[in-house]
């Protein structure tokens, strides 16, 4: 699952809006809506205020080890 599925469904299972975890992340709604669009890619402390936010480890946004893709 690729870093934006993985944000939107972070968020989601939070209750959160985009607009509330820009709020919480200090981030601005567009850098949200374009991360879970995948239009942009996250820097490290990006990550980590994200995951801050959304009271997750770091690693909540990392592909599972050992899991493939179905094709």
């Amino acid at each position: 699952m690729a870093f934006n599925d993985r944000l939107k469904r972070l968020r989601s299972k939070k209750g959160l809006t985009q607009q509330s975890l820009a709020y919480a992340a200090e981030m601005s709604i567009s850098a949200i809506a374009k991360l879970e669009a995948g239009g942009l890619d996250p820097s490290w402390s990006t990550v980590q205020k994200l995951a801050k936010a959304l009271d997750v480890d770091c690693r909540a946004f990392q592909e599972a080890k050992g899991k493939r893709k179905r094709s």
